[in-house]
């Protein structure tokens, strides 16, 4: 327990002191049962107290939030953020958004792991250089955590001209993104998570429009990959299809680090514009089908894969007369090991609609230390994945039992 009790300055600027707040959730760790009175703690003016470490904590959850209520509109210039002494690496990896309505919330400032921040005497001064208008200012932890807090001070001013050209500015250069994702397509954007998503209405399936809206979509691989990934880990991914989980990867692990392989090219572009959207086009992308290096000498130089109604359904092995499937291309072919050599990764995620079980069971994964995988009886059949996840054990990974759930598994070596 802290033993001293820290008023903040007195700083008639700070915007936040004594506003409204609000949180995401509450939970047993919580000082106040109800999710207002505990994020107000943030803005009372203490930096630490004598009964515990934090002002408040919401449950363990994904994307957990905090926020206040400045009263206006300000042109935000800096956040002091005052982070919990002890576990101050849960938010290693935070953005803060301004919002004027609590509906459209813009991201002002991202963080992305290193150094943590803000444990010290002084917290951290978060310089807000992006232009923007908020009377909402939001702090979300970007992963699954926790959400705990010492104390949080807002700066700014009341915009002048000046300020409003500059935002003008700055919100024609997103629509001008956002209209790239959309030219030429008949559709719309969709969130998902921190992650805008653009859903095409004339090529996707209902059901994969539906996945997309609800938020739900690839949930627990996004969940698994928060809780396992270490900022230092280089990610190779194999059944791209939107770029959700390349994103989600680069969020943590930074885009240079994440590559990814898709044999589906009409999909593989449309994770390309949505990489662009979101700030995440340093991500690598491949149009290739993945073989095992032992299988590559039989392996010829391109490959037919059967595109489905569905994407998450496209494959190999099905044709033309199938009924969900509407076209055959020829894809090229590359070796798993050369790619994961290439990109010096450590963790394999892999979801490709039953190729996992013959792509992985020849392959040598003795430079991966983690693996995400989805499994799929009904195009696989079940002994071979049962002989696929025999594989991975005598290869000295371990099922990782506290993330895995159904057919969404984590396999990590050392597991202690």
């Amino acid at each position: 327990m802290m033993e001293r009790q820290v008023t903040l300055l007195t700083h008639d600027h700070d915007l936040a002191l004594g506003r409204p707040a609000e949180q995401s959730s509450a939970c047993h760790w919580s000082a106040a049962g109800s999710t207002r009175e505990d994020a107000a703690f943030v803005v009372e003016g203490i930096i630490d107290r004598t009964d515990r470490e934090y002002a408040n904590h919401t449950a363990e959850e994904l994307f957990p939030w905090w926020q206040v209520d400045l009263g206006a509109a300000y042109r935000i210039d800096m956040v002091r953020l005052f982070n919990r002494r002890s576990h101050a690496e849960r938010l290693s990896r935070f953005t803060i958004l301004g919002s004027v309505d609590q509906a459209n919330w813009t991201a002002i400032h991202r963080h992305d792991g290193q150094p943590v921040l803000g444990a010290g005497d002084e917290g951290a001064a978060i310089a807000i250089d992006r232009p923007n208008l908020a009377r909402y200012v939001r702090v979300r932890l970007d992963g699954f955590a926790p959400l705990h807090l010492r104390a949080v001070q807002v700066f700014g001013h009341l915009p002048d001209e000046k300020d409003a050209d500059a935002l003008a500015a700055f919100v024609a250069r997103l629509a001008a993104e956002r209209d790239a994702v959309v030219a030429g397509r008949t559709g719309r954007m969709l969130k998902i998570g921190n992650l805008q998503i653009f859903a095409d209405e004339e090529r996707y399936s209902p059901p994969i429009i539906r996945s997309l809206e609800d938020g739900g979509y690839e949930g627990p691989e996004r969940s698994i990959l928060y809780a396992a990934l270490r900022s230092q880990d280089r990610v190779l991914e194999i059944g791209t299809a939107v770029g959700v989980l390349s994103m989600t990867a680069a969020s943590i692990v930074g885009p240079e680090s994440v590559a990814t392989y898709e044999a589906n090219p009409y999909i593989l572009e449309d994770a390309r514009r949505n990489f662009a959207a979101n700030g995440f086009g340093a991500i690598r992308s491949t149009n290739a089908v993945l073989q095992a290096r032992a299988k590559m000498a039989e392996v010829p130089p391109t490959m037919p894969f059967a595109l489905s109604r569905d994407f998450w359904a496209s494959r190999l092995g099905a044709t033309i007369g199938d009924p969900d499937i509407v076209e055959v291309v020829d894809i090229p072919t590359a070796s798993l090991e050369d790619a994961i050599e290439a990109h010096r990764a450590n963790v394999l995620v892999c979801d490709i609609e039953g190729g996992e079980a013959d792509l992985l069971l020849e392959a040598d994964l003795s430079a991966i230390d983690t693996i995400v995988i989805e499994t799929h009886y009904w195009a696989a059949g079940r002994r071979a994945i049962s002989d696929l996840i025999r594989k991975f054990v005598s290869d000295g990974f371990d099922l990782d039992l506290d993330l895995s759930a159904h057919h969404v598994s984590c396999f990590r070596r050392g597991l202690s």
